[in-house]
């Protein structure tokens, strides 16, 4: 079946299971979760947005970076503590299509801070497929390119 996510920020419920082994999907559990009032949607909106920094690796804006060399970067700098999680990344995924069309156009952010060392190989990032936003579990060894930015928390 799958197993229950609770988002802290947006204080939603969540569904979770796996289709294959690269993809999580992410479903609202009926009756736990309620529609924002546009007022509380475009709060949400403007609170990810002004919490959020894109990260380039150098490489990375001319051509493609094995996801692995990007890892031992943020691991070696202290960095990695700063990139968005699972928790983050499925508030982004709450917002919807249009919210993730707007801001992350052609673009498949990575999530670094869902790396699980030692127990996993792969990292998260979104996706929009067939009209839905989804997390998708990707290998560390993957190219990395323009779009795909990291995602990391701004500096409070």
């Amino acid at each position: 079946m799958g197993s229950e996510v609770y988002s802290r920020k947006s204080g939603r419920r969540f569904l979770m299971r796996k289709e294959r082994p690269s993809v999580v999907v992410i479903a609202s559990i009926p009756g736990f979760v309620s529609l924002l009032e546009p007022e509380r949607q475009n709060a949400a909106e403007a609170g990810i947005l002004r919490r959020l920094w894109r990260w380039y690796h150098p490489n990375q804006l001319t051509g493609l970076v094995p996801g692995s060399v990007i890892l031992k970067h943020f691991k070696s700098s202290g960095l990695l503590r700063g990139c968005y999680g699972h928790s983050e990344i499925i508030d982004i995924q709450t917002l919807g299509v249009d919210f993730f069309r707007l801001h992350f156009p052609r673009e498949a952010p990575y999530a670094w801070g869902t790396v699980d060392d030692g127990k996993d190989d792969r990292v998260s990032c979104l996706v929009e497929k067939e009209g839905q936003v989804i997390i998708e579990r990707r290998l560390i060894t993957a190219l990395v390119g323009f779009f795909n930015p990291a995602l990391r928390r701004v500096a409070p």
